[in-house]
């Protein structure tokens, strides 16, 4: 007995290291039972237990001012009617069942606004009546849909197209410009997670820039025609433009008598 009672005695490493299995195990227990209990996090439970309202939206849409409305939406309520009118049948707002259906697309292209006008996505959530986290699917999908219906509103024009922009610009002194082009920024609401610091601008704010990145040509009538978007907002108007797929592929989109008008901050590149 004594014998079989001294093979079944553990090594003093093994005992420490069951000690410390053992520990962990049961703080484990104690910080998970501390967190559900209304520990550090706070109570868990079910999600959106406040009180919403389903009827703030419409009355945004349908009651407000026009001043009200336009302070939420970032637009009048025609132009909203228009852009809803444009992304209605996209086939993305059309992917949910017959048990739980998408909420109509006008709900989703208001959050879509709300968030882009820069309230917060708990800010949206409420007014909404949405969860936080359906803010962020919201607005993924509309930018899907603008992005799908892009190519039918922001074409670089054709060959009789530019003669016609060329013959406007010619009354103003300028035969064979296609437009004019600048730089602007697009102020961000908080320091980007990856490389922030290469969006601080110039002016002192977080920032994405636009060649719309912004080198944007507009016709004579103010139309976009052409974007680049996405760059830092440390980064020059001109090396934007030299990167652009319209300074890259210039012989494209230019005949060797067209040009479009820039300001000192793209000059040295656009020599066509």
């Amino acid at each position: 007995m004594a014998r079989q009672h001294r093979r079944a005695r553990r090594h003093p490493d093994e005992e420490e290291e069951l000690a410390a299995v053992v520990f962990a195990h049961y703080t484990h227990q104690f910080l998970q039972q501390e967190r559900f209990l209304g520990g550090k996090w706070g109570t868990r439970g079910p999600y959106m237990t406040h009180r919403r309202s389903e009827d703030f939206f419409d009355c945004i849409l349908y009651h407000f001012s026009d001043r009200q409305a336009r302070s939420w939406l970032r637009m009048s309520r025609e132009a909203f009617w228009t852009v809803h009118d444009l992304l209605e049948d996209d086939p993305i707002f059309h992917t949910g069942t017959a048990t739980h259906p998408q909420r109509p697309v006008r709900y989703q292209l208001a959050t879509f606004l709300c968030r882009a006008g820069a309230e917060t996505s708990i800010k949206v959530a409420s007014v909404m009546s949405i969860a936080e986290g359906t803010v962020y699917l919201y607005t993924e999908r509309v930018c899907k849909a603008l992005r799908n219906i892009r190519s039918d509103f922001l074409a670089w024009p054709g060959p009789l197209r530019r003669e016609y922009i060329s013959a406007e610009f010619e009354k103003g002194g300028f035969p064979g410009c296609l437009g004019s082009g600048d730089g602007s920024l697009i102020r961000l609401r908080d320091k980007p997670i990856v490389n922030g610091f290469s969006y601080w601008c110039r002016k002192k704010f977080y920032s994405v820039r636009c060649f719309f990145m912004f080198i944007t040509e507009i016709d004579h009538r103010g139309i976009f025609t052409s974007y680049d978007f996405g760059w830092p907002g440390s980064v020059q108007d001109s090396r934007v433009f030299r990167n652009s797929d319209l300074w890259i592929n210039r012989e494209r989109y230019f005949r060797t008598h067209e040009y479009i008008l820039v300001d000192k901050g793209a000059l040295s590149f656009i020599r066509l």
